[in-house]
């Protein structure tokens, strides 16, 4: 007589586990191998000189790739990440590159960050974006300090206070009635 509600519970995970599964296949990018190839060329030309030729951080701009990019774009919709890179890259050249070499690039930076390729192509379109999601998680920033040397305080220390900046003005003394009328010698100003 146990056994005989196994059956149900069984059938009702599995049908959990199918939803959640086509769910996260509705939000996961879909992009060719052939446009990641193709996202290679206006990558070196256009991004390269300020990310780095290998996407790991440049002279003038952060890495595309890894930790640092995922705790920033981790989660976030694909169609605010490309409506970014519309709108600000390149630097002081946006608009030079064309819708389908934007999407080239987003497919390039899905593919590096662990987005696998598959057989259609990412869209340009905002709209089909929107639902979609850039992969892996951002981290809060209290995530982000607590996995730096900074958020490594032993519980229970107490710091010392913080340095008093010095006021000037606590040496200046007011200026009086009397003081106008009698200055002392040493301590006026005299015009010449």
């Amino acid at each position: 007589m146990k056994h005989t509600y196994t059956l149900p519970w069984v059938l009702l995970c599995v049908a959990f586990a199918v939803a959640a599964d086509a769910a996260d296949s509705a939000t996961t990018p879909k992009f060719s191998a052939a446009q990641v190839e193709r996202g290679k060329a206006p990558y070196a030309q256009n991004c390269a000189p300020c990310h780095g030729k290998d996407m790991d951080a440049g002279e003038f701009g952060p890495p595309l790739k890894g930790r640092a990019f995922l705790d920033r774009w981790g989660g976030r919709p694909v169609a605010e990440f490309s409506s970014y890179l519309q709108a600000n890259m390149p630097p002081g050249r946006v608009g030079e590159l064309d819708s389908d070499a934007y999407a080239e690039l987003v497919a390039l930076l899905l593919n590096v960050n662990g987005a696998a390729a598959g057989q259609q192509a990412l869209s340009g379109d905002p709209a089909s974006l929107a639902a979609l999601r850039m992969p892996g998680e951002g981290r809060s920033e209290q995530a982000k300090l607590r996995s730096t040397s900074l958020g490594a305080i032993t519980p229970g220390v107490k710091l010392p206070d913080w340095p008093k900046r010095a006021n000037p003005l606590d040496h200046y003394s007011p200026v009086t009635e009397a003081l106008l009328n009698a200055p002392p010698d040493s301590e006026w100003l005299t015009w010449r």
